[in-house]
């Protein structure tokens, strides 16, 4: 999570009994990454928001490129989620509490990442499978606003 939120006391130790830790967003900090890739090694699963922070309207945005790179260089897959309703329960200058609403979650099908020849992980492979990946959360994100608007006909399976 973003570093920041940990020094807030009740948040900071909420985040940190629930497994996550600090990350600076200006990828200065390799610790992040290493933990990362220590416990997608175990067997572990990974929560990484790759679009950086919370955006806004209906279209996902360019991605950062941390998820991709943990999947290249762990062989993880990836499973896009897309969280819609977000922008309603934690909207701005409505007070420091969310609010209740009606939300959807979608997950869409895993992506395997190819396997690499190298042990480098090439910047190509990264944006390759970023931009995959950003196919893909647009889809799943498309999904879980028709669920949330109440779309007839809507299949709930990927």
């Amino acid at each position: 999570g973003k570093s920041s939120v940990f020094n807030l006391p009740l948040l900071g130790s909420l985040f940190s009994a629930l497994g996550s830790f600090p990350v600076e967003r200006d990828g200065s900090d390799f610790g992040p990454v290493r933990a990362s890739l220590a416990l997608l090694g175990e067997g572990e699963l990974l929560a990484v928001y790759p679009e950086g922070t919370r955006q806004h309207g209906p279209t996902i945005q360019p991605l950062q490129p941390g998820a991709a790179y943990l999947s290249l260089r762990s062989g993880a897959p990836i499973v896009p989620i897309g969280l819609a309703g977000t922008e309603e329960i934690l909207r701005s200058g409505r007070g420091p509490l969310p609010r209740f609403g009606r939300g959807a979650i979608v997950a869409g099908p895993p992506i395997t990442p190819p396997e690499r020849t190298t042990r480098a992980v090439p910047r190509a492979l990264v944006d390759e499978l970023s931009d995959e990946l950003r196919v893909a959360l647009q889809s799943v994100f498309d999904r879980a606003n028709a669920l949330r608007s109440g779309a007839q006909g809507l299949s709930t399976t990927p």
